[in-house]
Protein backbone atom coordinates (compact mmCIF):
# COMPACT_ATOMS: atom_id res chain seq x y z
CA UNK A 1 0.00 0.00 0.00
CA UNK A 2 1.40 3.51 -0.61
CA UNK A 3 3.25 4.90 2.26
CA UNK A 4 2.33 8.50 3.75
CA UNK A 5 5.11 11.57 3.70
CA UNK A 6 5.59 10.52 7.37
CA UNK A 7 6.48 6.77 6.61
CA UNK A 8 8.93 7.43 3.30
CA UNK A 9 10.58 10.23 5.22
CA UNK A 10 11.45 7.43 7.75
CA UNK A 11 12.10 4.58 4.95
CA UNK A 12 14.52 7.39 3.45
CA UNK A 13 16.26 8.96 5.98
CA UNK A 14 17.46 5.59 7.71
CA UNK A 15 18.28 4.07 4.47
CA UNK A 16 21.31 6.39 3.93
CA UNK A 17 24.25 5.14 4.97
CA UNK A 18 26.08 8.65 6.20
CA UNK A 19 22.40 9.12 8.60
CA UNK A 20 22.52 5.03 10.13
CA UNK A 21 25.75 5.78 10.59
CA UNK A 22 25.00 8.57 12.97
CA UNK A 23 21.84 7.65 14.25
CA UNK A 24 21.43 3.90 13.49
CA UNK A 25 17.67 3.55 13.99
CA UNK A 26 17.19 6.59 16.47
CA UNK A 27 14.72 8.44 14.09
CA UNK A 28 11.48 8.60 16.02
CA UNK A 29 7.95 10.16 14.98
CA UNK A 30 6.96 12.26 17.94
CA UNK A 31 8.99 11.38 21.03
CA UNK A 32 11.46 9.09 21.24
CA UNK A 33 11.67 6.47 24.21
CA UNK A 34 13.00 6.74 27.18
CA UNK A 35 16.75 6.57 27.96
CA UNK A 36 17.64 6.38 24.16
CA UNK A 37 20.78 7.67 23.54
CA UNK A 38 22.32 10.71 21.89
CA UNK A 39 21.91 11.66 19.23
CA UNK A 40 18.51 10.92 18.17
CA UNK A 41 16.04 12.84 15.78
CA UNK A 42 12.68 13.00 16.35
CA UNK A 43 9.96 14.66 13.65
CA UNK A 44 6.53 15.35 12.79
CA UNK A 45 4.45 16.31 9.91
CA UNK A 46 2.67 19.87 11.33
CA UNK A 47 0.95 20.37 7.80
CA UNK A 48 0.30 18.62 4.13
CA UNK A 49 -1.78 20.28 2.32
CA UNK A 50 -2.81 19.06 -1.52
CA UNK A 51 -2.59 21.86 -3.91
CA UNK A 52 -5.79 22.51 -6.23
CA UNK A 53 -6.16 24.91 -9.36
CA UNK A 54 -9.44 26.11 -10.02
CA UNK A 55 -10.11 22.82 -12.06
CA UNK A 56 -9.56 20.45 -9.65
CA UNK A 57 -6.77 18.89 -7.50
CA UNK A 58 -3.41 19.37 -9.42
CA UNK A 59 -1.97 16.12 -8.04
CA UNK A 60 0.53 17.67 -6.02
CA UNK A 61 0.85 18.61 -2.43
CA UNK A 62 3.16 20.79 0.28
CA UNK A 63 3.83 19.56 3.35
CA UNK A 64 6.46 20.68 6.18
CA UNK A 65 8.61 18.05 8.49
CA UNK A 66 9.74 19.50 11.59
CA UNK A 67 13.06 17.71 12.48
CA UNK A 68 14.34 17.88 15.99
CA UNK A 69 17.70 16.76 15.99
CA UNK A 70 19.02 16.15 19.85
CA UNK A 71 22.62 15.69 21.20
CA UNK A 72 24.74 15.98 24.00
CA UNK A 73 27.10 18.81 22.37
CA UNK A 74 27.19 21.34 19.79
CA UNK A 75 29.63 19.83 17.33
CA UNK A 76 27.50 16.38 17.13
CA UNK A 77 24.41 18.56 17.28
CA UNK A 78 25.50 20.08 13.60
CA UNK A 79 27.12 16.94 12.62
CA UNK A 80 23.87 15.02 12.11
CA UNK A 81 21.43 18.33 11.28
CA UNK A 82 24.20 18.58 8.27
CA UNK A 83 23.67 14.89 7.38
CA UNK A 84 20.45 15.18 7.57
CA UNK A 85 20.35 17.84 4.89
CA UNK A 86 22.88 16.21 2.51
CA UNK A 87 20.44 13.07 2.63
CA UNK A 88 17.55 15.55 1.97
CA UNK A 89 18.68 17.27 -0.98
CA UNK A 90 19.07 13.57 -2.74
CA UNK A 91 15.21 12.45 -1.98
CA UNK A 92 14.15 13.64 -5.23
CA UNK A 93 16.44 11.54 -6.82
CA UNK A 94 15.43 8.62 -5.47
CA UNK A 95 11.61 7.72 -5.75
CA UNK A 96 11.72 4.05 -5.50
CA UNK A 97 12.63 4.10 -1.80
CA UNK A 98 9.29 5.74 -0.96
CA UNK A 99 6.52 3.76 -2.79
CA UNK A 100 3.55 5.67 -3.40
CA UNK A 101 5.42 9.30 -2.94
CA UNK A 102 7.26 10.81 -5.67
CA UNK A 103 9.48 14.04 -3.91
CA UNK A 104 9.36 17.19 -6.14
CA UNK A 105 11.53 19.12 -4.16
CA UNK A 106 13.30 18.66 -1.01
CA UNK A 107 14.93 21.39 0.99
CA UNK A 108 15.82 23.23 4.60
CA UNK A 109 13.26 26.20 5.12
CA UNK A 110 14.27 27.15 8.48
CA UNK A 111 16.51 26.05 11.68
CA UNK A 112 16.68 26.78 15.11
CA UNK A 113 19.36 26.40 17.67
CA UNK A 114 18.38 25.70 21.52
CA UNK A 115 19.88 24.17 24.56
CA UNK A 116 17.57 21.88 26.87
CA UNK A 117 18.98 22.72 30.20
CA UNK A 118 19.17 19.34 32.79
CA UNK A 119 16.01 18.81 34.68
CA UNK A 120 18.35 18.15 37.96
CA UNK A 121 21.48 18.61 38.61
CA UNK A 122 22.49 15.48 37.85
CA UNK A 123 22.26 15.02 34.43
CA UNK A 124 23.58 16.73 31.42
CA UNK A 125 21.72 19.29 28.92
CA UNK A 126 20.65 18.46 25.39
CA UNK A 127 21.72 20.56 22.27
CA UNK A 128 18.78 20.73 20.21
CA UNK A 129 18.44 22.00 16.70
CA UNK A 130 14.84 22.06 14.86
CA UNK A 131 15.15 21.61 11.05
CA UNK A 132 11.66 23.19 8.98
CA UNK A 133 11.88 21.24 6.48
CA UNK A 134 10.10 22.05 2.96
CA UNK A 135 8.59 19.13 0.68
CA UNK A 136 6.69 19.06 -2.43
CA UNK A 137 5.03 15.70 -3.70
CA UNK A 138 2.95 13.79 -5.76
CA UNK A 139 1.15 10.87 -4.69
CA UNK A 140 0.94 7.67 -6.57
Amino acid sequence: SPMTLQEAFHAYMIAQAAVSGLLGTRLYPEIAPTDTPLPYCTYMVPSDVPIYHMTGAAGIANAHIAVDVWAENEPSRTRVAKTLQAALEQWVLSGSISPGIAVRFAGLETQEDSFVAPSDGSERGVYQRTLDLNIWYKSA
